[in-house]
């Protein structure tokens, strides 16, 4: 037998819904409001994959020693009084190269802040490291930044950007640029 709910039920179940829906009841904070006072994280096209090759000429699979790719870009803000501090996690994975001998690789990559006009206001590099296990073609790695953005109003920080890519050579962006990462 299904029983309807009491008055005082139905009230908890809307004020549940309420609050698992994000309606800001109660000062909890509405999603979309604080994705709009946060910056986007942006992985770029042509800096989002790095395919490395071993030293020389060859350029076939076999001389892949990694493939590295940003996977994703998430980010939180907390609002302060003169700026944001983002919470930022950027995940790479990596695939082992048949060139690849020591099952390690290391790699670069660099996250920027970007202004709506399109200005880096500030760059950052860091080094990620890789290490294969022996049964294993693919790993990854979350990183954990904090950027933080000094604004006069806080209220303004989604019109900013965060730029994240790998630090490329000239001949890994003309690959890219190639198209062969996505062949």
């Amino acid at each position: 037998m299904i029983r309807s709910a009491s008055g005082l039920a139905r009230l908890a179940g809307l004020f549940a819904a309420a609050l698992l829906g994000g309606c800001g009841w109660l000062g909890a904070p509405d999603p979309l409001e604080r994705a709009a006072n946060c910056p986007q994280g942006l992985i770029l096209a042509d800096a989002g994959a790095a395919t490395i090759f071993r030293d020389g000429p060859g350029r076939d699979l076999t001389d892949i020693v990694a493939v590295l790719r940003i996977a994703d870009v998430v980010v939180d803000c907390r609002r302060e009084r003169r700026g944001v501090t983002v919470d930022l996690q950027v995940a790479v994975t990596a695939e082992r190269g048949p060139a690849n001998r020591s099952g390690r690789h290391d790699a670069d990559y660099f996250v920027a802040v970007v202004d709506a006009q399109g200005n880096v206001l500030q760059r950052e590099s860091f080094r990620i490291g890789f290490a294969w296990p022996e049964n294993r073609l693919r790993v990854g790695s979350v990183e954990d930044l904090e950027p933080r953005i000094a604004l006069a109003s806080p209220d303004r920080a989604g019109e900013y950007r965060i730029w994240v890519g790998l630090q490329l050579t000239a001949e890994q962006l003309a690959w890219n640029r190639s198209g062969a990462t996505r062949r």
